[in-house]
């Protein structure tokens, strides 16, 4: 099982992973589908935004998204409020191994390594994301209207760069690219 990021796949790999994404039985996996498959994901989301799969063979067991944008209208989001994890979804036959968490934290270290000192998240879930050091913020509007709860995590260590001296950083170096 591993990390990869969608966009430093090949684009018979980005096909693939795009037909198990629309298989979702969720409608933001579609809708994540269709903006993939139009190449919008980046001109809504950022151009720094990262897709982060959880892989096992060539099946995705689960997937989010580390971007500067998210579906909070912009008029309510305060100067700064970036990077959000967003599109957190793991396929049913999957759930219950936490791989979830293990995407988030990557996407936490993603940000820390980016410089962040804090990632945020919108969700109706109701104590899910608290039990990975999320803190309820506030409520916002999404571009569609609706209501959603925004979370904010304080991200503890934030680090400019990688260094092979410890476990974390041996982490950091493994997701550059030194599997």
């Amino acid at each position: 099982m591993r990390i990869i990021e969608y966009f430093e796949q090949t684009k018979e790999l980005q096909k693939y992973l795009r037909e198990q994404i629309v298989q979702g039985d969720w409608r933001a996996a579609k809708y994540l589908y269709e903006v993939l498959e139009t190449g919008e994901l980046k001109e809504r989301y950022g151009e720094s935004t990262r897709l982060l799969l959880l892989v096992e063979d060539s099946s995705i067991l689960a997937f989010c998204t580390l971007a500067e944008r998210d579906e909070i209208m912009e008029e309510e989001t305060e100067s700064g409020m970036k990077p959000w994890i967003g599109f957190v979804y793991t396929y049913p036959k999957h759930r219950g191994n936490r791989y979830s968490e293990k995407l988030i934290r990557y996407a936490c270290d993603m940000a820390k390594h980016d410089g962040y000192g804090k990632v945020y998240l919108s969700s109706n879930e109701v104590g899910l994301y608290e039990k990975y050091g999320f803190v309820f913020l506030k409520m916002m509007h999404t571009l569609w209207g609706e209501e959603t709860q925004v979370f904010m995590k304080e991200l503890k260590e934030v680090r400019k760069g990688c260094n092979s001296k410890t476990r974390e950083d041996s982490d950091c170096n493994k997701r550059k690219g030194g599997r």
